[in-house]
């Protein structure tokens, strides 16, 4: 439930939604702002739904009208996701004309969601500015990572609600009562802390990058063997899953190298033997590596097997030279 996991992770941002949505008048655009891994887009969708739940003061998130939202089958609600497709001029124009007939449902109220809005086309920037200046029983919930990305003017209009950045002691205590296993909440609450943790590890991804890890830290003094095995074990057919094996696989290692270069007295199964067994040295050419990679990989415009086999190559040479 977005309610409680706000109320714990987040309570801030909940009292302020609180506050705003039982006001007698209500902004008609918001805009809320965190890095990556806060929960903007599912808060977004429980604000929406907590405009017109009838069942309780904000959504409850049960009742077919908070499931109608939650499956985007509300008609007077539409939503855009810039994670997933740039959000166009053609897409502004068509909220513009959605939204200037007579509400279709009882409720009377209109209203859509534009996540990462940061990810829009300059001219659907100015079309969704001029939209946002005309009088209209409209409310807009926009997300973004940066509110520096998005137009100044388009900003000024909205109520900025920010999200602290997360804490990933605070993520793994919630992964722990969910019943995920330390090792997966260590390392999923300090690469990818966010409401989706006990998806994430269940991921087919994840559990590939994860073993990936494990075998190229068990035999880094066969650095050959490791580029072999990921080449067989790692990669699958489907190239569109690639991306995503190495992105987790290159957070995982980065972690596990500057755990070995710390303090590390945590007991996480396997993952912490391992870590304090490890040869204590300078790792941090090897983290910038692999923080290199990692950008590759978000380009998105580089060959993940590619992107692989340069890493293990420079790793093995900066192993040589040492």
């Amino acid at each position: 439930m977005v309610k409680e996991y706000l109320k714990e992770t987040q309570p801030i941002v909940y009292k302020l939604i609180q506050r705003l949505l039982t006001s007698d008048h209500i902004n008609h655009a918001f805009l809320l702002v965190g890095i990556p891994g806060t929960p903007k887009k599912e808060t977004a969708v429980f604000m929406g739904q907590s405009l017109v739940c009838k069942e309780d003061e904000l959504a409850c998130e049960k009742c077919n009208t908070c499931l109608r939202i939650a499956n985007n089958n509300y008609v007077d609600f539409l939503y855009f996701d810039g994670e997933e497709k740039l959000f166009t001029k053609d897409d502004a124009e068509f909220i513009q004309d959605r939204f200037s007939k007579t509400a279709f449902e009882k409720d009377g109220k209109k209203f859509y969601i534009i996540n990462s809005v940061e990810k829009s086309s300059p001219k659907a920037m100015n079309a969704l500015l001029k939209f946002l200046e005309e009088p209209n029983n409209t409310i807009a919930i926009l997300t973004t990572n940066s509110a520096e990305r998005v137009l100044p003017t388009i900003v000024s209009r909205c109520q900025i609600i920010n999200f602290k950045n997360p804490n990933p002691d605070e993520f793994m205590n919630i992964a722990l009562t969910s019943g995920m296993n330390d090792i997966d909440s260590y390392i999923i609450s300090n690469i990818k802390p966010d409401i989706n943790m006990f998806a994430t590890s269940e991921e087919e991804e994840y559990q590939l990058a994860l073993n990936g890890a494990k075998y190229f830290i068990e035999n880094y003094d066969n650095l050959y063997s490791v580029l072999y095995y990921f080449q067989r074990e790692i990669l699958l057919t489907d190239s569109s899953k690639n991306a995503k094996i190495v992105s987790y696989l290159l957070e995982i290692l980065g972690l596990f190298f500057k755990d070995v270069s710390r303090e590390f007295d945590s007991e996480y199964g396997w993952y912490s033997k391992l870590v304090k067994k490890f040869n204590k040295k300078d790792y941090s050419s090897i983290i910038l590596l692999l923080v290199e990679a990692k950008d590759k990989c978000k380009l998105g415009i580089f060959n993940t097997s590619l992107i692989l086999d340069q890493l293990m190559y420079q790793i093995i040479m900066e192993e040589k030279n040492d």
